[in-house]
């Protein structure tokens, strides 16, 4: 069977330098980095980074909470990005239930913040008694993607990725491919990351951290310059909607 071609019809972004897709390509070009200190993570020994890159929580709290039981940040950010990229496409949200729209979405693991209280409080308390039962249903490594299936209402094929930093790009590789093979016409792809101390003391320990800058955060990340130290985590989501040309530019 002759490959199908394949078109991003809509993109959707929530980022440290901007709440959709326009303003954060907007930061980009004022060179904007989002890179800021963070003063809680002063009280955790041995973490030599302080520099992270978050996003306002005002951007996040859209969502009535009923809509949002199951999710943690990492999966209320992929949400908030793939309202707009389904918007900037003009897909019908009607046909999602049609089982003719897939989904695939990735992260490094599920939501650090949701996982860190379900330990703490298990730890402190030394059982189980009180912990959330819809707890694990934010931590879990793939709650992207399964909370957009449900928060959308798709029900065609739902792949999730988890790969470290590769997790979106495998995730749109493999909607590519289903569109470009006419296993389906219309998929939403992307990923998303929250930002946690742990995923900073994770490269910490590595020494891959920027440690240099932690009073001029205006200056890291610098990975093209001669004194460079390091990287610097942040968070974000980015959703693309790929649909098969033809029926593109039909619709």
């Amino acid at each position: 069977m002759t490959a199908r071609r394949v078109v991003i019809t809509g993109m959707g972004v929530i980022s440290p330098i901007g709440s959709n897709y326009e303003q954060s390509l907007a930061g980009l070009l004022r060179q904007d980095s989002g890179v800021v200190r963070i003063p809680e993570w002063d009280n955790i020994s041995h973490l030599m980074t302080r520099l992270g890159a978050p996003i306002a929580d005002t951007l996040v709290e859209k969502f009535p909470r009923r809509a949002t039981r199951t999710m943690g940040r990492v999966s209320l950010l992929a949400a908030l990005a793939t309202e707009e990229a389904v918007a900037d496409s003009g897909l019908d949200r009607a046909e999602f239930a049609t089982g003719s729209v897939g989904l695939a979405y990735g992260s490094t693991h599920g939501s650090s913040s949701a996982n860190e209280e379900w330990v703490r409080k298990l730890v402190a308390q030394g059982g189980f008694l009180g912990l959330a039962s819809t707890t694990y249903l934010k931590f879990m490594s793939h709650t992207a993607a399964v909370n957009l299936a449900m928060h959308f209402g798709i029900t065609g094929r739902v792949l999730t990725t988890c790969a470290a930093c590769v997790s979106a790009s495998q995730a749109i590789g493999y909607a590519y491919e289903h569109v470009r093979s006419g296993v389906a016409d219309v998929f939403v792809a992307g990923g998303a990351e929250e930002l946690h101390f742990s995923h900073a003391g994770v490269f910490d320990v590595m020494h891959a951290t920027s440690r240099a800058h932690n009073d001029r955060p205006n200056e890291a990340p610098r990975p093209f310059d001669k004194a460079r130290d390091g990287l610097v985590v942040g968070e974000g989501a980015g959703t693309l909607g790929l649909e098969e040309y033809e029926r593109a530019k039909r619709l």
